[in-house]
């Protein structure tokens, strides 16, 4: 047994290093045990890691397909929207006199082809061509609205 002075005590209390004695070695079996339960429990966080990698996996195809999916609904509706602008201008073609009169034609000239091309349509059909030219307007607004093209 060791014998110290009570200074030395004293210093080793105030440190905090009063019991200098070695801790004895664990015993093998405690260690095994002690080391086994690490592997299980770093095992079962690896597993747990994995699992979550799978589901965020299986989150990003599901994104990537309704991605997919979202594109070609913009094109469907982008063909839909070429549709309507089609349509549109062959009715305007209808209803609005031809522009292609030259800038020599006589006033007589222009006269006659403007009532020609007011009387080609009877006022009925007229009437109807207008109305669905202000709703395919208002269709065509409202998809250039939902694809971002205001």
């Amino acid at each position: 047994m060791e014998r110290t002075s009570p200074l030395t005590r004293r210093v080793r209390r105030l440190l905090g290093t009063s019991d200098l004695r070695p801790t004895p070695p664990a015993h093998p079996l405690e260690t095994s045990i002690r080391l086994e339960s690490q592997v299980a429990q770093l095992s079962a966080k690896l597993n747990d890691l994995r699992i979550s990698q799978r589901q965020h996996e299986a989150e990003v195809e599901r994104l990537r397909e309704e991605l997919r999916l979202a594109k070609q609904h913009q094109q469907q509706l982008q063909q839909v929207l070429n549709t309507i602008e089609d349509l549109l201008h062959t009715n305007r073609q209808l209803i609005e006199p031809p522009s292609d009169l030259s800038s020599t034609a006589t006033l007589f000239e222009r006269m006659c082809a403007r009532i020609g091309a007011n009387h080609r349509l009877d006022p009925h059909y007229r009437e109807t061509l207008t109305q669905m030219a202000e709703q395919l307007t208002h269709v065509r607004d409202t998809l250039r609205e939902a694809l971002g093209e205001a």
